[in-house]
């Protein structure tokens, strides 16, 4: 997995949260300072990836995706 970057509205550290979504497995990040909450990606379950229909997400490809949105987001 990648590194993750600092929060963009306080600077201070963020992790990668696992929590289950009724019958999958969701990934948001969460800053530790802030509370701040990165939106969640959804695994274990057939769904459209990446502009492919029926591709089955697993944790790692979850946890991938929600870690680069947050480390590609834009600072306001």
């Amino acid at each position: 997995m990648n590194e993750l970057k600092c929060c963009p509205f306080c600077g201070c550290s963020a992790e990668i949260v696992k929590g289950s979504l009724f019958f999958s497995v969701g990934y948001c990040i969460k800053c530790d300072s802030c509370g701040s909450v990165f939106p969640l990606e959804t695994a274990g379950m057939y769904m459209q990836y990446r502009g492919e229909r029926n591709v089955f997400v697993t944790d790692r490809m979850a946890a991938d995706d929600v870690i680069s949105k947050w480390n590609n987001r834009v600072s306001t």
